[in-house]
């Protein structure tokens, strides 16, 4: 949010508290008819509070309704309603401005922060663990940048994947049931997908006609010739 514009004597102190289930809702209520209440600076089971209202006339407000319906306000307690003008105003607005402050700084510190990882700084240069050449930045996915140890270059990534490639046997890619070779695992995948071609539902028809000597579709056949 932007700067708070602080409006001058439009604060007003609560003093002598004594209801502990006192709130800052319950502050409101008890004060939202004398205007409106920017803010309600208040800790649940403390004996003050602070209202900052919209303007002058309002926190002038807040003191006369305390002075003509104290009784009103009892169940919050022994209440003492004085507008916050002066030197004290002035040190009061000074903390609020300090504390939103400190706020925004936490609230930018989170937002740059990544989760367990450093941050990745484009004019240094980074080594990779498996070539151990220091390279620029540009020489890494962003993925491996964002590592902590353990990166890999860009090349060398490129490598290993063609050498895991290349470990493939042909039977690795082959169809255990048509026989049909495909180029990568995935095809060969999507084949047995497509066409039911698993492996494990042949096996159980073999072992299935090794114990009867009969396979599935014909024993299906006997059945309902019977």
């Amino acid at each position: 949010g932007g700067e708070i514009k602080f409006v001058e004597g439009s604060v007003v102190k609560i003093l002598g508290i004594t209801d502990k289930q006192c709130s800052r809702e319950a502050l409101q209520d008890a004060f939202g008819s004398c205007g409106k209440i920017e803010y309600t600076d208040y800790n649940r089971g403390g004996d003050h509070a602070y209202l900052r209202m919209s303007s002058a006339n309002e926190a002038k407000k807040a003191v006369e309704l305390w002075k003509t319906s104290k009784e009103g306000l009892s169940t919050l307690g022994q209440l003492k309603v004085e507008q916050v003008v002066g030197e004290e105003e002035k040190k009061y607005l000074a903390k609020i401005a300090k504390h939103k402050e400190e706020m925004r700084k936490q609230r930018t510190s989170k937002k740059g922060k990544k989760r367990g990882r450093e941050e990745i700084d484009e004019s240094l240069k980074y080594k990779c663990t498996h070539c151990e050449k220091e390279l620029s930045s540009s020489s890494f996915s962003k993925r491996q940048l964002l590592k902590r140890s353990n990166r890999s270059c860009k090349t060398c990534v490129d490598k290993n994947h063609n050498e895991y490639k290349t470990k493939r046997t042909k039977a690795d890619l082959t169809c255990k049931i048509c026989a049909d070779v495909f180029t990568s695992r995935n095809k060969l995948f999507q084949h047995i997908r497509k066409e039911g071609h698993d492996a494990g539902e042949n096996k159980s028809e073999e072992a299935s006609k090794a114990d009867t000597g009969v396979a599935p579709q014909a024993k299906k056949a006997k059945v309902d010739e019977s």
